[in-house]
């Protein structure tokens, strides 16, 4: 028995869970592209310093949204 849902155009769709997975697993896939990147571009300070804070700013995603609820405002 298929318990997947269609859309009104026919598309499938997967279970909330599959369709959470989407966000973790493209922050992990940019991440090591931009540290890839970086890492490959040592000679470039430009280039590696700007790849860096990019790979960095994408691991914050995490920790900011595991602040607690009393830190963070009520208009974010």
């Amino acid at each position: 028995m298929n318990l997947r849902a269609r859309s009104p155009l026919g598309a499938q769709h997967g279970s909330a869970g599959e369709n959470s997975l989407i966000v973790p697993i493209f922050d992990m896939f940019a991440f090591t592209v931009a540290f890839g990147l970086a890492v490959y571009w040592r000679e470039s300070p430009e280039y590696h310093r700007r790849l860096v804070l990019i790979a960095t700013c994408g691991l914050t995603v995490a920790a900011i949204a595991r602040l607690p609820s009393w830190l963070v405002p009520d208009n974010a």
